[in-house]
């Protein structure tokens, strides 16, 4: 895939918004098992990395199939590296840590 500059801001804008607004939170969302998705999805509309192929006319942020893989793979990046921060039984809220296991590992 061929980066325009415009590919390039996008993909500097999700990393901003991620450092900002996800990975200061991530600890406490993992220990509570509570991710407030009202705020974020308020906030991801403020900054135009919601509702993406949607329509400007009614309130989506009108991007090309595109710019979603670019905004699919800085968020991608993210959760590579925040995997390889933390261990996931860490960042996963209790109930869902049991789906995490591998395998045979609940056996």
């Amino acid at each position: 895939m061929i980066f325009t500059t415009e590919h390039q801001q996008l993909s500097g804008t999700v990393t901003l918004f991620v450092q900002r607004h996800i990975k200061p939170h991530l600890a406490a969302w993992g220990r509570t098992g509570v991710f407030p998705s009202h705020c974020q999805f308020k906030k991801r509309g403020d900054v135009a990395l919601r509702c993406l192929k949607t329509p400007q006319e009614i309130g989506g942020a009108s991007l090309k199939s595109r710019h979603c893989a670019v905004v699919a793979g800085a968020a991608a990046r993210f959760s590579q590296a925040a995997q390889g921060a933390q261990s996931v039984e860490g960042a996963a809220a209790p109930v869902q840590q049991p789906q995490l296991q591998p395998p045979g590992a609940l056996a």
